[in-house]
This record gives C-alpha cells, sequence and structure tokens, in this order.
C-alpha cells in the first residue's frame, strides 16, 4: 500500500512538474511571430502608447528577454526625446543577439545623438576656438 501511495505522489509531481514548465514556456515561436506583427503594426502606424502596452505586456511575460519588442521601444523612447533610455535597451538587444548589425547601427546612432546633443549643450555656452594666424 505504501509503494501504491508513493507512487500515486510521483504521477501527481510529475504533473505538477508538467503543468508548470508550461508556464514557463509562455510564446510558441508562433505566438511570438504573431506577438511581433502587432508590435510592428503598431509601431508603423504611430500607434505608440498602445505599441508600448503590448510591448510592456510581452516583456513582462518573457522576463525582459526578447529582442524586437526591446529593439521597438528603444525606437520609441528615442523618438520621445528619450535617448538615454533607449541606449540603454538598444544594448540590451545587442546583447541578446551580438550578431544582428541593426541592433548595432541603433546603438551606434544613439551614442551620435547623445554626443550631438552634449555637443549643442557646451556649444552654446562655449567660445569657439580662435586660430592663430601666421
Amino acid at each position: 500500500m505504501r509503494a501504491g501511495g508513493s507512487s500515486a505522489a510521483l504521477c501527481e509531481r510529475a504533473q505538477s512538474h508538467r503543468s508548470h514548465a508550461r508556464v514557463l514556456q509562455v510564446f510558441s515561436k508562433e505566438q511570438r511571430q504573431k506577438r511581433n506583427y502587432l508590435i510592428h503594426l503598431l509601431y508603423v502606424r504611430k500607434e505608440y502608447s498602445e505599441c508600448l502596452d503590448v510591448i510592456e505586456d510581452t516583456l513582462a511575460q518573457v522576463n525582459q528577454l526578447a529582442e524586437y519588442p526591446l529593439y521597438v521601444k528603444a525606437l520609441i523612447l528615442r523618438h520621445n526625446g528619450k535617448i538615454n533610455e533607449s541606449l540603454g535597451l538598444f544594448q540590451k538587444a545587442a546583447r541578446l543577439n551580438p550578431l544582428n548589425v541593426e541592433n548595432l547601427k541603433q546603438v551606434a546612432r544613439s551614442l551620435f545623438r547623445c554626443g550631438l546633443h552634449l555637443w549643442r549643450c557646451v556649444g552654446s555656452q562655449a567660445s569657439r576656438p580662435t586660430q592663430n594666424a601666421r
């Protein structure tokens, strides 16, 4: 009787483990593609607030480990003037997929824009250096 009870308990634990594994596997490849398509559709329609809602929901479900939602969120943030935040997201996307050249290009663009912003701030306060004539 004890052996039967322990096998039933093992069976219950195995079922519990399988259901737990299903919870951890949030999106299949097809679901991820559908979610990315929705994000893309909202982004090109310039429905940024709705797009950010879908992105936040997606990122929450995958523990912030989805390259495309991070990429689009960074594009939206940079468009809204939050260059430093977007830079961090582009860098995170580049760490997730270091072979994607588009992520690296966007990191460079954000760094360039940060530099331009700093140059404009400093340039307006400082005078231009004069050149010595020979």
